[in-house]
């Protein structure tokens, strides 16, 4: 668990790591150079190993995690996200079941207080591909808090990207793209995502140095799958390429929405997404003239 200035949402993130069925895990938090008082919250849970680097981003923290970490699987969760007391469990199961290496289950957002779910007793479903380019081509989308990764794995491809980005989450799943099998948990979901002005998606600078990260590694031939693959991996990078050059649009961005259109032409192009190649155009100069007006 990364964590920097969660002291109002840490110990509920927390708390719901402790409440697991499954209780055979050990928890890392890494403090991303806090000025607050998660550093002293996080001290009532003797259960947690802290450690601590200057602020470098929740890629680096994680990576740093991973170093001191002795499971043969490992699992994310931030610090203002919730677990469901199934979630480890429901891993461990398909992990055991399907030899799976590489895990996603789905997530539930919500805004204030967290939803009061229940498994109510429904089968565990789940989805087996024969990697995530295969799954990731179809639409399916891994939320951090909801993967579930080999170790040994995880440290073939390098980990996460220890730039300051966001999408490192992103670039991760991509690299490990062919890893076999890829398990999707269905239902039930596996975590609670919390939708705020302070997530670190929302900082939309980060967002874009995320995209030109994506399409700068896609270009340079680090994903994997060669040509063979390229299908797929426009796909998956298109879907995560287009809200951030609207969202660069919609916050006055008009130079990097242009950079990430220009840059992911061919990617939509090769996909047939006419319709954002033809309307992102159009509300980029709306958006400009209505800013010009104002």
């Amino acid at each position: 668990m990364p964590a920097y200035n969660r002291a109002h949402t840490i110990a509920e993130s927390i708390e719901s790591i402790l409440a697991q069925t499954f209780t055979d895990f050990e928890v890392i938090v890494v403090d991303d150079g806090s000025t607050d008082e998660t550093i002293s919250i996080l001290g009532r849970y003797p259960k947690v190993r802290l450690l601590a680097q200057e602020n470098s981003g929740p890629g680096a923290a994680r990576n740093l995690a991973v170093k001191s970490a002795n499971g043969q699987f490992l699992a994310f969760l931030d610090s203002d996200d919730l677990w469901l007391p199934w979630t480890l469990d429901h891993f461990r199961r398909v992990i055991t079941q399907e030899n799976a290496v590489f895990v996603s289950g789905a997530g539930v957002e919500f805004v204030g207080e967290a939803p009061k779910l229940e498994e109510n007793g429904s089968a565990l479903d789940y989805s087996v591909h024969p990697d995530y380019l295969s799954a990731g081509a179809t639409g399916v989308w891994i939320g951090t808090c909801g993967a579930a990764i080999s170790r040994e794995l995880f440290n073939s491809v390098g980990g996460f990207v220890d730039k300051f980005i966001n999408a490192e989450d992103s670039d991760l799943w991509m690299k490990l793209g062919v890893a076999s099998p890829f398990v999707r948990i269905n239902s039930p979901a596996t975590f609670l995502y919390r939708r705020s002005a302070t997530s670190a998606t929302s900082d939309i600078s980060r967002t874009v140095d995320g995209a030109r990260h994506l399409l700068g590694s896609e270009k340079q031939g680090i994903y994997p799958g060669g040509h063979d693959r390229k299908r797929e991996r426009s796909l998956i990078l298109g879907k995560h390429l287009r809200p951030v050059c609207i969202s660069s649009i919609n916050h006055g961005g008009f130079r990097e929405a242009a950079e990430i259109y220009a840059k992911s032409f061919a990617i939509n192009l090769k996909t047939a997404r006419f319709k954002f190649l033809f309307c992102a155009p159009a509300l980029a100069v709306y958006r400009y003239l209505t800013q010009k007006r104002m």
